[in-house]
Order: C-alpha cells, then structure tokens, then sequence
C-alpha cells in the first residue's frame, strides 16, 4: 500500500490549478463613483479620465491614487499640494521642495452641475461627496479645465473603468498566483483522496 500511495504522490505536482478572476475598474455608474480628469495642459501629454468607485466620502487624496493614479506632494506641505502627477513635471522642472511656481502648479478643482470650482481644501483633506467631479489641472490656475464635469465626462470615464492599471496588473498576478497556488493543494488532496480510497478498495478485494 505505501508503494501505490508514494506513487500516486509523484504524479499530484500540476494536476489541477485554479485561475483567478482579472482585476479591472468597473463601470462608473454610481453617484458615489468619482469620475476624475487629469488636464496636463503645457506638459505635452493626453488627458486621462479615470474613475474611482465607491469614493464618495473619501478624501480625493484617497479616491485619486485609489483610481491608479501616482501623486507626489511637496516637502513643505507634504500631501496637501500637488506637484506631480505620474511623474510629471520633471525633477529638472519642479523640484517639489515648496509651494509650486505660480504660473505653473497643479489646480485641484470640484466638479458639480456642469461647472468646476477650485477646492477649498487640499486634496488630503477635501471629502468627496456623491455626484461629484475631480480635476488636475496644470497651468497657472486662471482658467477652469475646458472639458466640463457632466454626464459625457462620466461615459469617458465609465469607457475608461475596463482599462487596467499598472497597479491593478500587478495586483491580478499576484491574485492569479495565490490562486493557482491554493487551486494547486486543493486539487492534489483531491485526488490523493482517492487514490487512497482506490487502494483501500484494491486491498479489500485481494484480502476477500
């Protein structure tokens, strides 16, 4: 009987693996899923719109890097003031010591009805409610984002919700990983179940 069991132990290893289900934003539906529109003006790159689900409450520090975005702040003033925004600008720019150059920082603005207002607490202490809009905005803060905080801005970013993150991809593998792993044990006790329960049966014939 050891010999079948050993046996039988040699060829569990890769038998049965269980995927794990992808990681991606969902849709952007909800009052209380924050659409947010990343403007990097003069900066030379795309604007983004992203979502962040369930967000109402949260302070739009927490809604923003939730939604995949990189913020840094300033040494100064720590997370209250944006400087950059995925890495933009450059060190050879900004150095993010103090307060930005005033003709050309980070606007963090409010979005509700149609219309964007700056907001009137930093971004690690300003508490997103439902139906609300988030901008960033780089420029020199004279000008509101052009593109308006209405329901087309919420379809973007509801376009947007299947569009996997750096963090979200590293976030599935590590989730597929764990999965295959628990799949993996579960499966191999499985089946060395019954391949003992085989062998009893086998030994019960033999003996009778």
């Amino acid at each position: 009987m050891k010999r079948l069991l050993a046996a039988a132990a040699l060829g569990l290893p890769g038998l049965v693996a269980v995927a794990a289900p992808a990681s991606a934003h969902g849709e952007c539906e909800d009052p209380a899923d924050i659409p947010i529109l990343v403007d990097y003006g003069a900066l030379e790159a795309e604007q983004q719109v992203v979502c962040a689900q369930d967000a109402a409450q949260m302070t739009a520090l927490a809604a923003i890097t939730g939604a995949g975005l990189e913020l840094e702040g300033t040494t100064e003033y720590g997370d209250s003031v944006v400087c950059r925004v995925e890495g933009r600008p450059g060190a050879d720019v900004e150095s993010c010591d103090s307060m930005p150059a005033g003709d050309s920082f980070w606007g963090f603005y409010i979005g509700s009805d149609g219309a964007w207002e700056f907001a009137q607490q930093g971004v690690d202490q300003q508490i997103l409610a439902e139906g609300d809009f988030v901008a960033l905005a780089y420029g020199d803060g004279t000008a509101a984002p052009a593109t308006a905080p209405d329901e087309e801005l919420r379809q973007q970013a509801q376009e947007a919700g299947g569009e996997s993150t750096p963090a979200d991809d590293a976030a599935a593998e590590d989730a597929e990983d764990e999965g295959s792993n628990t799949g993996l044990i579960a499966g191999s006790i499985v089946v060395l179940l019954v391949v003992v329960a085989a062998v009893v049966i086998v030994l019960r014939r033999r003996r009778a």
